[in-house]
């Protein structure tokens, strides 16, 4: 009896202590899904505190904090995202920081069975292509790269116009999609899983693929640098939390993780 008493005395303490963790709510982009998740573990373990993560698209998340749900800190890998919730005087003291870059890359299955190598080959007949909702950064980061291929490789008044295949190259890869997904993450599974030749992807998905992705790399001078930035929002219901966290993800600590995930820190090399 004494043993399951004290048992039972251990467990509403151990419950009591858990449910009287604060609550921070972390919203941030599903491209960054494995860098926040190990975020999340190491601040915990660092703080009494219980980190609720938040992953999506970052416009899903911009739409979410204007309509009120409740966010202490914001991520987003869109610099007008945040331009937005600036505007509407949700971002404390009107200040983001960009703590991280990332760049494009043509993802394909690990066999690469459509046997793809350059960006030229896409516009191939029966090439099956995932992109990005173009409402979603990355889909508009993919917009941007597919309008310079064209502009460039694509031109024939251009001194690095390629070949007539590369004409109205937008237009023949857009010809070629075959799902325009919500967010990174799902063109990743669409192509990992082979429902997709071929997707346009942030290169750290690659990267922490390891062999169950090749990639297709964009030529530097055509790619999109790409900013992630994070705020504190004005709201937060853990605002001197919230405060902490940011710094965290500017920690030593924080940037050495970054790297491991293939992002490039703020005053780190390209990839």
């Amino acid at each position: 009896m004494v043993v399951l008493v004290a048992a039972s005395l251990v467990a509403g303490y151990t419950y009591y202590i858990q449910a009287s963790k604060v609550q921070l709510r972390v919203f941030a982009p599903s491209s960054l899904t494995n860098l926040f998740k190990e975020y999340e573990r190491k601040f915990e373990s660092q703080h009494n505190v219980d980190v609720v993560l938040n992953l999506a698209s970052s416009n899903t998340l911009r739409e979410q904090i204007a309509e009120g749900l409740p966010c202490d800190v914001f991520a987003s890998a869109s610099t007008a995202e945040m331009d937005l919730l600036r505007n509407k005087g949700l971002i404390f003291h009107n200040r983001s920081r960009t703590f991280a870059y990332n760049y494009l890359a043509i993802a394909t299955p690990a066999d690469n069975p459509a046997n793809l190598k350059t960006p030229e080959d896409l516009v191939k007949k029966g090439v099956r292509i995932a992109l990005a909702d173009f409402k979603t950064p990355l889909g508009n980061y993919t917009s941007q790269i597919l309008s310079r291929i064209e502009s460039s490789w694509g031109d024939r008044d251009s001194i690095y116009y390629q070949n007539p295949a590369i004409e109205k190259y937008r237009s023949k890869i857009l010809a070629n999609v075959v799902a325009y997904e919500a967010n990174a993450q799902q063109v990743v599974t669409k192509v990992m899983e082979g429902f997709a030749d071929a997707g346009f992807v942030y290169f750290s998905d690659v990267a922490v693929k390891g062999a169950k992705l090749q990639a297709i790399a964009i030529p530097p001078e055509l790619n999109v640098k790409t900013p992630y930035q994070i705020a504190v929002l004005n709201d937060a219901p853990q605002l001197r939390l919230g405060i902490t966290f940011v710094d965290y993800v500017f920690s030593e600590e924080s940037l050495q993780i970054m790297r491991k995930w293939g992002l490039t820190d703020v005053e780190g090399p390209s990839p």
